[in-house]
């Protein structure tokens, strides 16, 4: 994979809101915000792993 070096030996925090208005559902299919998020998060965190594998 052709990665920037500055994607490279670094740490990651992802930083989600949990709040009351994270259980509305007005997302695709019916999920609910905080559904969502988790797959998103989730997909980007498996992206980063494989910059940063540690």
């Amino acid at each position: 994979m052709n990665v920037p070096k500055m994607l490279m030996n670094r740490d990651y925090t992802l930083i989600i809101d949990k709040s009351g208005s994270m259980s509305a559902t007005d997302q695709a299919e019916g999920k609910s915000r905080w559904e969502a998020v988790q797959e998103s998060t989730l997909a980007v965190a498996r992206k980063i792993e494989k910059l940063d594998p540690d």
